[in-house]
C-alpha cells in the first residue's frame, strides 16, 4: 500500500521563517509517507469529514500562494475563512505551517473556528489533539500498528508528532506496486510508475507522473541512487523502492 500525505513543511530558507507565497513549491506539498514515529493518528469518524480535510490540505498543496512561515502562520487562517476556508480561492500571497494548515482543514470540514482558534492563532502540534478531541467528532489511535506502519491510514487522517509535526492523509493506494516483487525500470507502465514518479519529485526530480518509466524518469532514480547511497543503476528495485516509500 502506497499512502500519500500533505503538510506545510519548511520555508524556503531551510527554517522556520519565511516570506509570503510557496517559493519553492516545497513548502506546502505532498510526499511519501515516513514514519517519524507519530504520537497517534486522529480519524474524523464521519467518512465525508475526513474526505474534505484530505481535499482541503490538497488544495493548499497546489496553490503556490502559500508558503511556510511560523511568525504569520495565521495569514493562510485570514484569506481563507473569507472563502468558506478553501485555500485553492486565496489569491494572495500568505503563510501556514503544520498546525495552522490542519486546523484550517477541519475547519473546511465544518468543525467551528471556536474549537481551533484562539486569540486569532490557530491551533498548535501540542494543542491540536485535545483541540479536536473535544469536538466530539474523532476517534484517538496510539497503537504502534497506527503510529509507525501505513498499513491501517485511510484519507483524511491527520498524523500527529506532538510538539513537533502534523500531517494529513491525501491519498492512498491500496495496491499500486508489491514491493518484493516489483522491479521498475526503462519501459515499465503503470500506476506503480506513477508513484515512483511523485516520490521522486518529493525528492526535487521534475517529472510529469504519466506512469511511463522514460530516460527522464531513469536519470532521476540514478540520481536519487547516489545521492542516498544506493546501487546506481536507474533501475528501481525492491531496496530503491523500499527507501523512496521510507521503511
Amino acid at each position: 500500500m502506497s499512502v500519500i500525505i500533505g503538510h506545510a513543511s519548511i520555508s524556503e530558507h531551510g527554517n522556520v521563517v519565511g516570506t509570503k507565497g510557496d517559493q519553492t513549491k516545497k513548502e506546502v506539498c505532498t510526499r511519501v509517507w515516513y514514519s517519524k514515529p507519530w504520537s497517534c493518528v486522529i480519524r474524523f469518524t464521519d467518512p465525508s469529514m475526513a474526505k474534505k480535510v484530505a481535499e482541503c490540505v490538497k488544495k493548499a498543496c497546489e496553490n503556490d500562494l502559500i508558503g511556510y512561515s511560523q511568525p504569520t502562520r495565521n495569514t493562510m487562517l485570514n484569506l481563507a475563512r473569507k472563502h468558506g476556508y478553501d485555500p485553492s480561492k486565496i489569491t494572495e500571497p500568505c503563510n501556514t505551517d503544520c498546525s495552522a494548515l490542519v486546523s484550517v482543514a477541519c475547519m473546511y470540514a465544518g468543525i467551528p473556528e471556536k474549537y481551533l482558534v484562539v486569540n486569532g492563532n490557530c491551533a498548535t502540534t501540542r494543542t491540536l489533539e485535545s483541540s479536536l478531541k473535544a469536538t466530539g467528532e474523532v476517534q484517538v489511535f496510539k497503537t504502534s500498528d497506527y503510529t509507525t506502519k501505513p498499513d491501517k491510514l485511510k484519507v483524511g487522517d491527520i498524523l500527529l508528532k506532538t510538539g513537533s509535526h502534523v500531517v494529513v492523509v491525501v491519498r492512498v493506494d491500496d495496491n499500486p506496486y508489491t514491493l518484493t516483487r516489483s522491479i521498475l525500470r526503462l519501459g515499465s507502465k503503470g500506476e506503480s510508475v506513477k508513484w515512483l514518479q511523485h516520490a521522486l519529485n518529493q525528492h526535487g526530480a521534475n517529472l510529469v507522473e504519466d506512469g511511463s518509466y522514460g530516460n527522464l524518469t531513469k536519470l532521476s532514480v540514478l540520481l536519487y541512487q547516489r545521492e542516498n547511497g544506493l546501487q546506481a543503476d536507474g533501475i528501481a528495485g525492491r531496496i530503491t523502492l523500499k527507501h523512496l516509500k521510507g521503511d
